[in-house]
């Protein structure tokens, strides 16, 4: 009898990961930073636009909080952020002087076209904070609590 619930939990468990440790099964789940699992439906307590405010507010401290992310920044965000009507150029003399106004007003005028990604800073620009030792820029971006950003915020943690 034991034997058939040893059996029957290593069943179990192998489908839920169908990983070995050890010899032995595990029962972890692997869960996707980006795609984190969430209440699909609201408690019926608030209206569907505020249940789906509550769901991106969810989505965008997920996706900024977790450590060790793959990049999933499709190149054609890489190409709009140094191509799309001259964003770049005009962003780098802003990283030179560490200038976090003049940052949080090219982001708010280019936001939606190749500053950002889902609801993430793209890394591509973060990244030229960091070279360019614009420390309080990229203290703002990573914060992401200026209006300017809309919620919007860079995580250092993507693998890039």
């Amino acid at each position: 009898m034991a034997k058939a619930r040893k059996n029957e939990a290593t069943k179990t468990a192998s489908r839920v990961d169908n990983g070995m440790h050890k010899g032995k099964p595990t029962t972890v789940i692997k869960i996707d930073p980006w795609n984190p699992p969430y209440p699909m439906h609201g408690d019926g307590r608030c209206t569907p636009e505020e249940f789906v405010r509550q769901r991106t507010s969810f989505l965008i401290t997920s996706r900024a909080t977790n450590t060790i992310i793959p990049d999933r920044t499709p190149p054609e965000a890489n190409s709009q952020f140094y191509f799309y009507h001259g964003v770049y150029p005009r962003w780098l003399p802003i990283l030179e002087k560490d200038n976090v106004r003049c940052f949080l007003r090219l982001f708010a005028e280019c936001r939606d076209d190749c500053m950002t990604y889902g609801s993430i800073i793209i890394p591509e620009a973060f990244n030229h904070m960091v070279v360019e030792d614009a420390l309080r820029c990229a203290k703002v971006a990573m914060e992401g609590k200026a209006p300017e950003l809309e919620g919007h915020c860079a995580n250092p943690n993507y693998m890039n």
